[in-house]
């Protein structure tokens, strides 16, 4: 067998191992999509769930948050402030 032979051996079963891994990769994207998918879907089982058992709609939690009742992501409090407005470091 000549050098040049050998180098085409090798070039063709390293293109076969990268159409493998590339066969395997796309395998598992296509895994990670659907888990994401999964993932939205049971956490909208959940908030679907917890309307269900408390007989509540999602009108009636946007009212709720419209109100001030509930606390949304506009209105997070970190740890170390009250919702006053105070700020309880005493590092400062």
């Amino acid at each position: 067998m000549t050098k040049l032979e050998i180098l085409e051996k090798q070039h063709a079963k390293a293109q076969e191992r990268r159409e493998d891994f590339l066969s395997k990769a796309k395998k598992e994207e296509d895994k990670l999509k659907e888990l994401e998918t999964q993932i939205i879907l049971a956490k909208h089982e959940e908030r679907s769930d917890y309307l269900a058992k408390h007989n509540l709609t999602w009108a009636d939690i946007e009212k709720a948050l419209a109100e001030g009742k509930l606390k949304g992501e506009d209105k997070h409090v970190s740890i170390n402030k009250s919702d006053t407005g105070y700020d309880n470091n005493l590092q400062k």
